[in-house]
């Protein structure tokens, strides 16, 4: 009786009401990605009976050749239809990543690509908002997750701000004496950060300690007993042996190399430490311990020696170029003697002006002391924090442009998470980027529209939300998470998403099937989307894979499985009970007919609908 009863408790009757169900028209079907005529596409899903299409190609090949006129022609079919559709952008890298690294330059190409897809989108309801969505990244890696070790990272990738270029940063357990150590992928960025700018100094240090070399060189030879003998008698006016004059002569020749290392090695350091000043000035965090005023100490210390340095070289420069004037005015018959007054007169006018604009000279070596002093940058960074930051300032140029072209109407900008392992594709750093990417929209908007910070924040909240596509998310199941994980992630966007993307997998690969023909926990983060989100928001079936290996609808699957009510007043028998009524092979559903086809003005939907089925020819 007990089995009986708990059978009977979870049982769905044919006309029984259950607690989970997403009305159809809260639906949306996608166009096939890989066809450029849309227009067609979208009257193919039109005519299977669905409200809302996502329309798009996720190639830029692709979708580049969609005529602008098509997207005029998709809002006034939409328009007859009474149905709302969406775009899918091309998958570009916002942040700017490309195969060969990140650029700027790439950004802002991207950016600009961006608003070109704003432009063409708000032709197709310049009355509304279309939701235009995006992938957050193109695929850059951020981390290989692992649930349970410290961080439950086992891999990090970090990206060099300087040039780009990305490594990878992985979990190690090290044996030192007497213990066994964790070496997370953040302990070893500490370390490689620190490292660098370590290898710098020491490079530098190494380039000071071979001047130094030179320069004691220079005192040993003019020290010398007899070449300061040679020089007393020159000075004299005695006469000189020809070995003398030859000793003279090749002493002064070793003089003028060793000042010209001297000179090779100071320009190296100077601007080995002017790129360092730089990387400093660029890259370094803002220090919160204890240590902070000394730090600041030590900058503001830097920043006046620089500013005095500058002015030292500029006077250098000056004797410099005095000295070639004097120089060309010369006669050819001009004396070394003479040449050596002119020399130690401009020589001594540098010091003078040097003493008194700069006080102390200031050399390589005392600078490189200064700089010293100071920690290291973060020369590397999380993939993820870097991507977010570039993204946010793409995110808010396109959304102001959109805002600057169109106002209330501007189509909005939906980010949607990539697989786990990619750049920006969990909740955290998804929230992130949405609260980030609005509040610098609402800063831009106040500045260049003179906005109240209120209507702002309003408009800046209206334009930039979140795509979250549950089969990807699902994938972290392949990394030991489990659905209640995968569901507290869910949970945590919630409050940020204008969108969503429905696909079933088992989490090992993002294999595209109708929802309810994998094990993604489909119907709890439904529950958990839209009781913190937008209640008009959209989910849009992707389930090609389904349709690709299949060749039939996915829609009679779909219906069923997310328990969508058969009335459009919400309420009554849902499409999952149809199967109280009749057997499996009316449905429609291809089990038994595998090779045929449906036709008419309702072609996606079940024989029993009024779909005429033929042989495929």
């Amino acid at each position: 009786m007990d089995d009986y009863n708990n059978f009977y408790g979870e049982y769905r009757g044919s006309m029984d009401e259950g607690s989970f169900h997403l009305p159809f028209g809260l639906q949306s079907s996608p166009t096939s990605p890989m066809i450029p005529n849309q227009l067609e596409e979208l009257g193919k899903r039109l005519n299977e009976g669905v409200k809302n299409v996502e329309i798009g190609a996720i190639s830029q090949d692709v979708f580049e050749t969609i005529p602008v006129g098509h997207f005029k022609e998709i809002g006034r079919l939409a328009k007859l239809t009474d149905s709302k559709v969406s775009v899918h952008a091309p998958i570009v890298d916002p942040a700017g990543f490309t195969q060969e690294g990140w650029k700027e330059s790439n950004r802002e190409q991207t950016e600009e690509y961006l608003k070109s897809i704003v432009d063409r989108t708000q032709s197709i309801n310049p009355d509304g908002n279309t939701v235009i969505n995006l992938h957050t990244t193109g695929g850059v890696p951020a981390y290989e997750w692992k649930k349970g070790l410290p961080g439950e990272k086992n891999m990090m990738f970090v990206v060099n701000q300087e040039t780009g270029q990305l490594a990878p940063l992985k979990y190690e357990k090290l044996n030192y004496l007497g213990e066994v150590k964790d070496w997370t992928p953040d302990q070893k960025l500490e370390q490689l950060n620190e490292s660098t700018w370590e290898n710098e100094k020491l490079k530098l240090i190494s380039y000071d300690k071979a001047k130094d070399e030179s320069e004691r060189m220079i005192m040993r030879e003019k020290s010398n007993p007899a070449y300061q003998s040679a020089l007393y008698a020159q000075r004299q006016g005695h006469s000189l042996t020809s070995e003398q004059i030859d000793y003279i002569k090749s002493v002064g020749r070793r003089l003028d190399s060793y000042k010209q290392q001297i000179e090779s090695y100071d320009k190296v350091i100077i601007e080995g430490l002017q790129k360092m000043n730089h990387n400093y000035k660029e890259f370094h965090s803002i220090d919160t311990t204890e240590q902070s005023s000394v730090v600041s100490a030590n900058e503001k210390a830097l920043s006046t020696l620089g500013k005095k340095f500058r002015i030292q070289e500029d006077i250098t420069e000056e004797a410099k170029r005095r000295e070639n004037e004097a120089f060309s005015q010369l006669s050819i018959d001009s004396s070394d003697s003479e040449r050596l007054r002119i020399s130690g007169e401009i020589n001594q006018w540098k010091n003078n002006e040097i003493n008194s604009k700069v006080g102390e000279k200031l050399d390589s070596s005392y600078l490189l002391s200064k700089l010293n002093k100071l920690p290291a940058p973060e020369l590397f960074r999380p993939v993820d924090d870097f991507t977010k930051e570039k993204t946010v300032e793409t995110l808010a140029n396109v959304a102001a442009h959109a805002y600057e072209k169109y106002g209330e109407n501007a189509p909005i900008l939906s980010t949607e998470n990539w697989e786990p392992g990619s750049a920006l594709s969990r909740a955290d750093s998804m929230k992130e980027l949405i609260v980030e990417s609005r509040d610098k929209l609402s800063e831009k908007l106040i500045e260049s529209k003179n906005l109240s910070k209120t209507e702002a924040d309003r408009v800046a909240e209206k334009l930039i939300g979140a795509t979250w596509d549950i089969g990807h998310i699902y994938q972290l199941k392949k990394h030991g998470y489990s659905k209640e994980d995968i569901i507290e992630e869910t949970e945590k966007i919630s409050p940020y998403l204008k969108h969503v993307h429905l696909t079933d997998n088992f989490g090992y690969t993002d294999s595209h099937l109708a929802p309810g023909m994998g094990d993604v926990p489909v119907k709890e983060m439904i529950e958990k989307m839209r009781a913190g989100s937008n209640a008009d928001m959209t989910f849009v079936n992707e389930a090609g894979g389904f349709v690709k290996n299949f060749k039939q609808s996915p829609l009679p699957h779909t219906l069923e499985a997310l328990d969508s009510p058969i009335y459009a007043m919400d309420k009554g028998p849902n499409w999952s009970q149809v199967k109280d009524f009749y057997a499996s092979y009316t449905l429609g559903y291809n089990d038994l007919l595998t090779d045929q086809q449906y036709t008419g003005g309702f072609s996606g939907l079940p024989l029993e609908l009024g779909a005429r089925q033929r042989k495929n020819e």
